[in-house]
């Protein structure tokens, strides 16, 4: 199947993590995108940090998967990563349409499309990464200052 990506709100870690596996990705303008995991480990997430760099230039996708910077919709739009970019109070109605419009596409001809781009050796390699990554990730939340910065993140404020 095909994986469109309709975001009409902030997308933060996982959720952001997830936005590179999708096909083809519309959004509000009030979006933004934003994945805080170097703040408890050095390591890009999967599966951002194969998809992100391929769609988008080096520079942005170093800020945002390094050094945490946010990533509005505009600037989505701009560097490749979201297709489309609608006023959040038209995003329903317009990313919708866009949805029946491409249902209207010959379906074998769409999937033949997507396995060129998206087939079997992209689906090895994202694999391949989520191994990787998952190894890495569960060493680092057995470190102790891994998981004081993470407990301090969720701790509640003092009054």
């Amino acid at each position: 199947e095909v994986l469109i990506g309709l975001i009409n709100g902030p997308a933060i870690g996982i959720a952001a993590t997830t936005l590179g596996l999708m096909d083809f990705l519309v959004c509000s303008d009030s979006v933004i995108i934003f994945n805080p995991s170097q703040y408890c480990s050095r390591k890009k997430p999967n599966p951002l940090r194969e998809t992100v760099p391929l769609v988008i230039n080096t520079l942005k996708s170093t800020a945002m998967l390094l050094f945490g910077e946010p990533m509005s919709a505009q600037q989505a739009l701009a560097c490749g990563f979201v297709a489309h970019v609608f006023p959040k109070a038209q995003f329903a109605q317009k990313s919708a349409a866009l949805v029946e419009k491409y249902s209207k596409l010959p379906r074998h001809s769409v999937l033949a499309s997507r396995e060129l781009i998206r087939g079997e050796k992209w689906r090895r390699e994202m694999l391949s990464t989520h191994n990787e990554e998952y190894d890495v990730v569960r060493k680092l939340f057995l470190n102790e200052e891994t998981m004081a910065l993470v407990l301090g993140k969720f701790a509640k404020p003092k009054m």
